[in-house]
């Protein structure tokens, strides 16, 4: 059970579902309980998978590709920025043209990189190190359930908490989304200039 936790909390911490809550709320704002509901699903499944291939040869894909984890993190960190200016300036992705758009975005932003991003997988990738494949997918599954069970009932949230502030709590999250770009690109040119 120790080992469990030691590998549950940083991945609840990477994954974040509290915080992504309100990203998603911005996302499918205007859309049909039955939709949001299925970009749940859509957004924690591709998070799953996402997590189980980087779980399984994140370390061999990186090899092969010549990425660094500093590469992965500048990467990673200009999308949490850009994602966050979007949100922030009411141009979330549930604005883009097409019906095809709305139908993906429980893959891309949601699935990734907002719920399987770069914190995440650098995480799978550092506990691979240390512990049993089996008990971190065990791990990912607790911690991407309570993020479907959160996202799911995100309109019984709102109706409890209020829709002003489930727009506010976006707001100021993807205020905190933009400084955690901003902190993974300073770590990702930190790591470039200490080699």
């Amino acid at each position: 059970m120790e080992s469990f936790l030691v590998v549950f909390i940083p991945l609840f911490v990477a994954i974040d579902p509290v915080g992504t809550l309100p990203l998603f709320l911005g996302l499918t704002e205007g859309l049909e309980l039955k939709e949001k509901r299925k970009l749940a699903l859509q957004g924690t499944l591709t998070a799953f998978i996402v997590g189980l291939t980087f779980g399984a040869v994140g370390h061999v894909v990186f090899v092969l590709l010549g990425i660094t984890s500093a590469d992965f993190k500048i990467a990673g960190g200009l999308l949490l920025v850009i994602l966050s200016i979007r949100e922030i300036f009411g141009t979330s992705a549930k604005h883009a043209e097409g019906a095809a758009a709305d139908r993906l975005i429980g893959v891309v932003p949601l699935g990734i990189p907002l719920i399987a991003g770069p914190a995440t997988i650098t995480t799978l990738l550092i506990l691979h190190d240390q512990y049993s494949f089996s008990l971190i997918m065990l791990a990912m599954a607790a911690n991407l359930l309570i993020a479907w069970g959160l996202l799911y009932f995100s309109d019984v949230i709102v109706r409890t908490t209020g829709a002003v502030t489930s727009k506010v709590v976006a707001k100021i999250v993807a205020i905190f989304l933009a400084a955690i770009g901003i902190m993974m690109i300073r770590k990702g040119i930190e790591a470039f200039l200490i080699k």
